[in-house]
């Protein structure tokens, strides 16, 4: 009975000491202590020990205990040496001063942090993450010790160059010559992990510049000027030392005096020798009254207006006195008539112009709540395609006759065109599309553009690279871009070709490269105009009002370059400046200044009157107009031809009775019962009424 019983325990302590054993020889895998009941299974140990079954068990626990003691020995050991390597050695610090290191050195730290390495770590112990990051980098410090060191010399060699600037104010035009030496060390850096490498851009210089003027504001070179000392911003503005220096100053803070200081500090510092400096002017009496002042600085200096010094040239360059010539534009017309007809390349170039520059994008500076808006904005634009224009202007009257206004609606559906009409590509503009398409609800769809050579239609949608429309508000950007979607869908439901362009390409000066690519691959044939119908499309554009603008501007502009008229206006006046504007089309400086002025005719900014709304674009007024055919009188939209609402009925508008669907004038009409009255819509708008509850 005392076998089995003894049997019966030993089995039982075998069990508890192998648990116990497979538990601890777990935690011989991690970086911590191993804390067990040692006199437990020391006791179960000892009561096996010498059964020859359990013999394998007991040899395993008194390897197992020399083990733990062993392994909490090294763990105690490696945790207080790698913990005094990461206090007193951190990364940073080996980084920046690595040649205070030795390889052998940080190989030692690594070869402990390897050791460290081979544990895991249990979860709780604080210094896990420190311990791990720094195994990782010290690792790759020792693998790229060397460029380490050499990124660190290199980089102390460039804060030194930078340091070192020369003491004067460096332009951007030299920019380049004095940063090459800290450029080229910069070009030498190999990335490392550890080193961030410095930005060798604009800021620099523009820092340098910056710590130049403010340690030279104080010279004593600017505190006695014509009897006076230059303010903060005066001696700023001398040592600036730009090759092209843009000072703006009003009337009486000092412009001649600063001149006078630039001359004192270019001739005093050595800059410029006093042969080597010439002061301009506008007129003839601040020329003079420039001269007298600098002459206390310097006598001798060269002080001309803009006017004498190019009479001069020309008189140096000619041998003789030339005649003061106001015949602008005898001269432009010469240019246009003789040169231009002998210059293709001049010749192509202006007709570049004409064809996809001469109009501005307004629109595509402001948002939009409503299509109306853009109607009205439209109305000031002249978007009328070079096919039109040079249609007008034919010699051929039947044909002028018969031709009708193509307006496009937007300043990039107006290049595409002319880009098509210049490349002999035929197109229709908002022809309707082939298939039916309206609703009560939605007008027939005229896709923008239609090639009928090759029964392609051509989209262009005002989207940027995300599919947005910016222009418009949030309710009306979502109406155009479902409206996207459903021509997409239209064209794939009745298989037609279209072809579809994008506002970010005009934006990325990609436009005209892309739409050639995508024609071209959908068989389209290119026909550009050759140079004789260049040059007698440039004579047709010569008689057009375009054209008279054009060269009225150039005549201005040589005629005026001297002053911008406004600045002269309200900076110099000393009473009062009156400014007439188109009350229909006020230019932006008026309605930027508009707040500060007092407007003396008020009465011609009145609202619009909601009586006479338009009710398709919901902008436009409805105005009287007359038919050049019948001469019948009918109201049409005044953002037409953009809006081509029109009605004939007079009455149903002075009555203003307005649809309560689709806000159009209700009409009466005669049916098969007699009178009733229904929406002028129909049959987009179905809305009738019985006349008796009118």
């Amino acid at each position: 009975m005392s076998k089995l019983f003894d049997w019966m325990f030993r089995k039982k302590w075998s069990k508890i000491l192998i648990e116990e054993l497979n538990s601890l020889e777990a935690k011989l895998k991690y970086f911590a202590a191993i804390k067990t009941d040692e006199r437990t299974l020391a006791y179960l140990a000892d009561k096996l020990r010498g059964v020859v079954r359990y013999a394998e068990i007991v040899n395993r626990y008194d390897k197992c205990a020399k083990n733990i003691k062993l392994h909490n020995k090294q763990v105690a050991e490696l945790d207080s040496n790698f913990d005094a390597i990461v206090n007193n050695h951190p990364i940073k610090t080996i980084v920046q001063n690595i040649n205070s290191y030795t390889y052998e050195q940080v190989s030692g730290f690594n070869a402990v942090a390897g050791r460290v390495k081979q544990y895991k770590f249990v979860n709780g112990f604080k210094k896990a993450e420190i311990y791990k990051s720094y195994i990782k980098d010290i690792d790759l410090v020792c693998s790229n010790f060397s460029v380490i060191q050499k990124n660190h010399k290199l980089l102390s060699n460039y804060w030194k160059a930078i340091r070192e600037l020369p003491d004067k104010y460096i332009d951007g035009e030299t920019a380049g010559i004095v940063l090459a030496p800290a450029r080229q060390i910069l070009s030498e850096l190999t990335a490392d992990g550890f080193h961030q490498l410095p930005k060798l851009d604009s800021a620099v210089i523009e820092r340098h510049n910056e710590e130049f003027i403010n340690r030279h504001l104080s010279d004593t070179i600017f505190d006695r000027i014509d009897g006076r000392s230059l303010d903060n911003d005066q001696r700023r503005a001398v040592l600036c030392e730009s090759t092209s220096n843009l000072t703006i100053a009003g009337a009486g803070s000092g412009k001649t005096l600063t001149i006078c200081g630039k001359v004192k500090y270019l001739l005093e510092t050595g800059l410029a020798a006093a042969d080597e400096i010439l002061l301009m002017s506008y007129s003839k009496a601040s020329a003079e009254d420039l001269d007298r002042r600098v002459s206390k600085v310097c006598e001798g200096l060269k002080v001309e207006t803009f006017h004498a010094l190019g009479l001069d040239i020309l008189r140096t360059v000619n041998g003789k006195k030339k005649a003061i010539e106001e015949q602008f534009k005898a001269y432009i017309t010469k240019y246009f008539d003789e040169v231009i007809p002998n210059n293709p390349a001049a010749a192509n170039k202006i007709f570049e112009y004409f064809s996809f520059y001469l109009q501005a994008d307004n629109l595509g500076k402001k948002q939009y709540s409503t299509q109306g808006e853009i109607f009205e904005d439209l109305k000031q634009s002249d978007y009328r395609t070079l096919k039109n224009r040079l249609s007008r202007l034919s010699p051929d009257e039947d044909r002028h006759e018969t031709l009708k206004n193509e307006f496009v609606k937007s300043y990039e559906e107006l290049v595409i065109a002319n880009y098509l009409f210049v490349n002999g590509i035929k197109y229709e503009y908002e022809m309707a599309y082939e298939e039916e398409t309206s609703t009560p609800e939605k007008r027939q769809y005229t896709p923008d553009f239609y090639l009928p050579d090759y029964k392609i239609y051509l989209e262009h949608y005002g989207i940027n690279r995300k599919g947005r429309a910016p222009q418009y508000t949030a309710d009306a950007e979502k109406e155009y871009i479902e409206g996207i979607a459903w021509k997409r869908r239209t064209h794939s439901a009745y298989g037609t070709k279209c072809i579809e362009t994008y506002s970010y390409e005009f934006k990325a000066g990609t436009i005209f490269e892309n739409l050639k690519s995508r024609l071209e691959k959908n068989g389209v044939k290119f026909k550009p105009l050759n140079q004789t119908e260049i040059n007698n499309a440039l004579h047709k554009i010569y008689a057009g009002q375009e054209f008279a603008s054009l060269f009225n501007l150039i005549t201005t502009f040589i005629a005026l370059y001297k002053r911008r008229l406004f600045y002269v206006a309200l900076t110099r006046t000393k009473s009062i400046v009156y400014i007439l504007s188109d009350k229909n089309k006020p230019s932006v400086f008026v309605k930027e200044i508009e707040h500060r002025c007092h407007v003396v005719n008020p009465e011609l900014k009145q609202q619009k009157s909601d009586a006479n709304l338009c009710p398709y674009c919901k902008s436009g007024q409805l105005i009287i107009r007359k038919s050049g055919i019948s001469g019948e009188r009918f109201y049409g939209c005044s953002n037409f031809p953009y809006c081509n609402y029109a009605i004939n009925d007079t009455k149903a508008v002075q009555r203003n009775n307005r649809c309560p669907q689709c806000d159009d004038f209700l009409v009466i009409r005669f049916g098969k019962y007699g009178k009733f009255i229904s929406c002028h819509g129909y049959p987009h708008c179905t809305y009738k009424e019985n006349i008796r509850s009118r």
